[in-house]
């Protein structure tokens, strides 16, 4: 099933500018405001995704 995140971002610049999900191969820049990133897992599982500088990271989990 396709997935569909958005990230919020309200300032410009930073290591959250830029977002890793490395079991995707998914990169992507974020700009100010609403950053909409889709991909869709082939299997349940625990996932995570981190800043460009991996500071910052989150869990996504697929059932």
């Amino acid at each position: 099933m396709p997935v569909k995140l958005h990230f919020q971002k309200n300032f410009t610049g930073g290591c959250l500018s830029f977002l890793i999900i490395e079991d995707f191969q998914l990169e992507k820049n974020l700009d100010k405001g609403d950053n909409l990133v889709e991909f869709t897992p082939e299997k349940p599982g625990l996932y995570t995704f981190h800043c460009g500088m991996n500071m910052y990271s989150g869990k996504i989990i697929v059932e």
